[in-house]
């Protein structure tokens, strides 16, 4: 079994893997890049990104996604519950600049 498809969610399947999948291709990169968290970093710092929000939560998710493994159930869910918190906080932040963000 591949130690990837661990199922720690009760609804099944990972719970990052869809939101990563659509903000990666918002972003243009696509899910077939193997993108990891340093690579996404490198690309928030060339386009100036560091002061959007939404592209921080984007690479803390990606970091929490690759620590994965290493944790424990219980401690993925409450990392993954409390970054999903504070993009929620975020409210709906691509209003009046659609272009900017799923357009890059």
């Amino acid at each position: 079994m591949d130690p990837n498809d661990r199922n720690d969610s009760p609804m099944g399947g990972d719970p990052l893997g869809l939101p990563l999948d659509r903000l990666r291709q918002s972003l243009g990169l696509g899910p077939g890049l193997g993108l990891d968290s340093r690579s996404l970093a490198q690309f928030i710092e060339a386009r100036d990104g560091i002061s959007k929000p939404w592209l921080l939560v984007l690479l803390r998710l990606t970091m929490l996604q690759e620590r994965k493994d290493s944790l424990s159930p219980e401690a993925y869910m409450r990392e993954l519950s409390e970054l999903h918190q504070e993009m929620m906080g975020l409210g709906e932040w691509w209003v009046g600049i659609e272009d900017e963000v799923f357009n890059p």
